[in-house]
């Protein structure tokens, strides 16, 4: 069984995904992964205001109530300037998953 992941690194609906994932990859250790990243918001280019950051925060409640994982409120709360831009992120995962020689992160979806 093979298994290709579409995801957005920067998605928290992607991020509240993961312990189904774990728990499908335990009962199925024999499914093969493949990842391909894409973004919602690769190429953004505006900042990140307080109605923005307002409508994450409560976007995030969301996940976390359906999910559990918890989010860093702060952390987005403390950012000035922040352009949530999502292309370099898989770009930088692409490059570890190469360091680390796990080769099986493909390039970004365009």
């Amino acid at each position: 069984m093979k298994l290709v992941l579409v995801a957005d690194p920067m998605c928290s609906w992607c991020y509240g995904f993961a312990k189904e994932m774990t728990s499908l990859q335990a009962r199925h250790p024999e499914m093969s992964l493949d990842i391909v990243v894409g973004g919602l918001r690769a190429g953004a280019t505006d900042i990140l205001d307080e109605a923005g950051k307002r409508l994450r925060l409560e976007h995030w409640a969301r996940v976390e109530q359906a999910s559990g994982l918890p989010f860093d409120r702060e952390g987005l709360l403390a950012r000035k300037d922040f352009v949530s831009e999502h292309d370099r992120c898989h770009r930088n995962r692409i490059r570890q998953g190469e360091i680390d020689g796990r080769d099986q992160l493909p390039d970004p979806v365009p």
